[in-house]
Order: C-alpha cells, then sequence, then structure tokens
C-alpha cells in the first residue's frame, strides 16, 4: 500500500533530480534509474505493471510496485519511467498507462535512457482508443479538456 509518506518522499527524490539534472544527468545511471520503481503516479483502473503495454522487460527489477486507491477510483501507485507516458502524450493513453506528472517529468534529454517513448507505441494508443469506445460515456467525460485541442487531435491522426 501506498502511504502518503512513501508518496511525498518519491515526489522530493525525483523533484531533487529533475531540478539537479546537469549534475545527475548520466546516460549509465538514467538506464540503471529506469529498472526502480520510484515514480507516484496515477494508474488507470485495472493497469497492473506485469501486464504494462509499455514495458518490454516486465519484471526487471523484480517484485510488485507499491499502490493505494484512492476515493477518486483511480489508483497511486509506484511506477518504473518505462511504464509511463510523458504528459504531452497523455491524451493518446491515459486510460491504458500512468501518466508521469508534469512537475515530475525529467528533462527530455533523460527520456530515450529512462525507456520514456514518445510518442506512445501504435498498439499503446490502439488499446486507449479501445478502451474508450468500450466504456463509453464513463471515460468521455474524464477525457482531458486539452486533449481537445487541435494539436493533439492531429497527433493522433498522425500515429495511426
Amino acid at each position: 500500500m501506498l502511504i502518503p509518506p512513501l508518496e511525498s518522499k518519491a515526489s522530493s527524490v525525483l523533484r531533487f533530480l529533475v531540478e539537479n539534472e546537469v549534475d545527475f544527468y548520466d546516460p549509465s545511471f538514467a538506464r540503471q534509474l529506469s529498472a526502480l520503481r520510484i515514480v507516484p503516479t496515477q494508474v488507470p483502473p485495472g493497469w497492473s505493471q506485469e501486464a504494462s503495454l509499455l514495458s518490454s522487460d516486465v519484471g526487471a527489477s523484480g517484485g510488485g510496485g507499491s499502490s493505494s486507491s484512492s476515493g477518486s477510483g483511480s489508483t497511486l501507485a509506484l511506477v518504473r519511467f518505462s511504464d509511463a507516458c510523458v504528459p504531452k502524450d497523455r491524451h493518446l493513453v491515459w486510460t491504458t498507462v500512468p501518466v508521469l506528472p508534469a512537475h515530475l517529468a525529467p528533462p527530455q534529454m533523460m527520456w530515450s535512457s529512462l525507456g520514456l517513448q514518445t510518442p506512445p507505441p501504435l498498439p499503446v494508443v490502439l488499446a486507449h482508443l479501445k478502451c474508450l469506445l468500450l466504456r463509453g460515456n464513463a471515460l468521455l467525460d474524464r477525457w482531458p479538456p486539452e486533449a481537445l485541442d487541435p494539436p493533439q487531435v492531429h497527433t493522433v491522426e498522425g500515429i495511426l
């Protein structure tokens, strides 16, 4: 169970790394960091790290992630960077993949070393669209408003 002090500490560590990127950026260090489940984020209902659509090395870091439910039905969990998507791609995958909180997103130069993929792979985007179609209005009502802006719509069309 992910308790608030743990979430706070994990967020503090990641904020420190983001704010001091010049001191900590090293591709080797980033690859080692990518194997750890240290990113506190909201995960989609029914999501599991073992069945993550993004991770190609499921189980590489051993053990399951910690998680807890919040009152809104979403789940808070510690995930690996490679199990999440960057905030700019949230409109393409938010029902199927955890989205990194914007304030914890690492600098773009670290994304590939951390295993972050942008844009997300086509199967992940298609799984998101399928989820939206199957769950109907219940999910569409939660669609992020910024996803309706024309640039994001063109991104979806570009990936498809």
